[in-house]
């Protein structure tokens, strides 16, 4: 990625992050030492009388007590409360579309971006992470919108990005990558497909609810959320309603695995070391993250893998 297109998506993620402290700030607004005045003197005093203790406050430190009376006066806890709730609207809108104009700024600025991996043309990809922040300004919420600009935006930053300008000097390089990446992919589509179906096995086995009852509680809601977001890791899982398990990341191997009630009563007997595996899986992530992210490949990565891969399905064959 050129330094270019790292500033500029470091810029964006800064702004993102700015709008989302203004829209934690306006959730809890500060108060003014009248409200306090208010609130608490409103439990009491009618509101004539109230009006005449803030505009003597007021009075005695220098500032006018006009606008502290009538405010007072006309002001109750209830009328507080539904001026700030109209004040935290307004700003909350106004904050929405700015995050708005910003996001047609990151489109535009992806429009002539692209992904370098192996299926590049010349055409160029820009199209795909268009649609990405296309999808995100259909939110309504600007809360919600902003974070998910934000997730998508650190995700991307991760991608190998170039200028569509630079794709027609860069295609000759991505043939040659393509040599190794594609049959990396085919490498790692069979181990994951078996490992997952390994484990969803396994647990089935020990638990007839083993989903609820064997996977940790974060684990399982944040692949129950990409299942219902619809967010598909690998182009192998397109068919819909597939079970839950098929949305893990690929950390989420070892934590399930190595958890003490299931590595004790079910995977002890299959790998023996749990320090080992949750080091060779540990290992084994950045490659298989340069694989889903098309990023170059060494030839000492792709025997890794496949060394890696090849003793793990040996383990797990027939169990």
């Amino acid at each position: 990625m050129s330094g270019v297109i790292r500033a500029r998506i470091g810029g964006f993620i800064a702004e993102v992050e700015a709008f989302q402290r203004e829209l934690d700030n306006i959730k809890n607004p500060p108060r003014t030492f009248i409200q306090d005045i208010v609130e608490e003197g409103a439990k009491d005093l009618p509101p004539k009388a109230l009006g005449e203790l803030a505009a003597g406050i007021m009075k005695s430190i220098g500032l006018p007590g006009t606008s502290a009376r009538r405010y007072v006066s006309k002001a109750t806890r209830k009328q507080i409360k539904r001026n700030q709730q109209e004040q935290v609207k307004t700003l909350r809108d106004t904050i929405g579309l700015r995050v708005d104009y910003l996001l047609d700024g990151i489109i535009e600025f992806f429009s002539n971006v692209s992904t370098l991996k192996s299926s590049l043309t010349i055409q160029g990809n820009s199209a795909e992470l268009v649609r990405k922040f296309a999808k995100v300004k259909s939110l309504k919420r600007p809360d919600s919108k902003a974070r998910s600009v934000l997730s998508t935006l650190k995700e991307i930053e991760h991608y190998r990005l170039i200028e569509n300008s630079q794709i027609p000097e860069m295609l000759p390089k991505l043939k040659q990558e393509k040599q190794v990446i594609e049959p990396a992919y085919d490498v790692l589509k069979e181990f994951e497909t078996r490992f997952r179906e390994f484990i969803q096995r396994k647990l089935q086995q020990a638990s007839p609810n083993w989903w609820e009852e064997r996977i940790s509680n974060g684990i399982r809601k944040k692949a129950e959320k990409r299942r219902q977001n619809d967010e598909v890791l690998w182009a192998w899982h397109n068919q819909k309603g597939i079970h839950p398990v098929h949305f893990l990341d690929f950390k989420d191997y070892a934590q399930i695995i190595t958890e003490d009630n299931n590595w004790n009563t079910v995977f002890k007997g299959v790998f023996k070391d749990k320090d080992s595996l949750s080091l060779r899986l540990k290992m084994l992530e950045p490659i298989r993250n340069a694989i889903a992210h098309s990023r170059e490949l060494t030839k000492e990565e792709y025997e890794e893998l496949q060394v890696f891969t090849r003793e793990v399905i040996r383990l797990i064959e027939g169990r």
